[in-house]
């Protein structure tokens, strides 16, 4: 720790992690996370006699973050993102076709109608193994390690009532949204932004769609408070992996205290 001693919050949102899930007419969209994390929010202030506080977010994390940062300025003195520009965007062209996919998707995945089962595996290490596999099929050279994997999963799977284990986060996590933000939405929403910001990149991490997607979200915000920091050894979870994790959490730490971290 560098500096004065801070107290780290963290929030599994509703079917992520060992929060419970969502109930079956209640969708998971993007501006429903916000409320959560304004709960987690007021949670803290009331406990800690906190005026405002340094919001920390990874992938899909960063753009809940950075969309809260925006709506709820005033409470938010810091705001890092780890492989992440804000939230995701879509075409407005689109938006017919994503309420139809959602629509369907939830009648078929419906467990009144479907009567759809877990996947099973035998054990902690086939489904830590299938954990890695996953992420090496993301877009880019993506990779996790054994290790990393291992803390993901642990905190991820169940017992089957008839032996094995299952993932117990909510499958409906996987499914296509019934609401995105387009890409103006977006950039309106960085723009909004009043906290100085850290955006941590790794080399290897998930790639952008384009050079125009990156700048375009980069100019959005205010001038002054955005700073980008590469991590050269590091994949899409270059903040758990051995080899990264260490340079991304001193970097923050150090960002945070404002203190020059040693990311180049």
């Amino acid at each position: 720790m560098v500096g004065k001693e801070r107290n780290f919050w963290n929030l599994d949102l509703p079917g992520h992690g060992l929060s419970d899930h969502k109930s079956f007419d209640s969708p998971h969209v993007m501006v429903d996370y916000m409320f959560y994390v304004k709960e987690m929010v007021d949670h803290i202030m009331t406990k800690t006699g906190a005026k405002k506080v340094s919001l920390i977010g990874h992938s899909m994390g960063s753009g809940v973050a950075s969309a809260f940062a925006s709506v709820f300025p005033e409470l938010v003195s810091d705001l890092v993102m780890i492989e992440g520009i804000g939230p995701l965007g879509r075409p407005s062209s689109d938006i017919g076709k994503h309420i139809r996919q959602n629509v369907e998707k939830r009648v078929s995945g419906n467990p009144l109608l479907a009567g759809g089962r877990e996947r099973m595996y035998k054990d902690i290490d086939e489904a830590v193994k299938v954990r890695m596999r996953s992420a090496s099929l993301a877009p880019g050279d993506q990779y996790i390690s054994e290790e990393s994997a291992r803390l993901i999963v642990e905190r991820a799977l169940k017992e089957g009532e008839s032996g094995g284990v299952y993932f117990a986060h909510d499958k409906r996590l996987q499914w296509p949204s019934a609401q995105y933000f387009t890409e103006e939405q977006v950039r309106e929403l960085l723009g909004g932004i009043e906290c100085r910001t850290l955006i941590i990149k790794a080399e290897d991490g998930w790639p952008n769609p384009n050079e125009e997607f990156a700048r375009g979200r980069m100019e959005a915000f205010k001038e002054g408070l955005l700073e980008v920091k590469v991590v050269k050894e590091g994949s899409h979870h270059c903040h758990m992996d051995e080899r990264s994790r260490v340079e991304v959490g001193k970097g923050i730490i150090e960002w945070l205290e404002g203190v020059d971290g040693r990311m180049k």
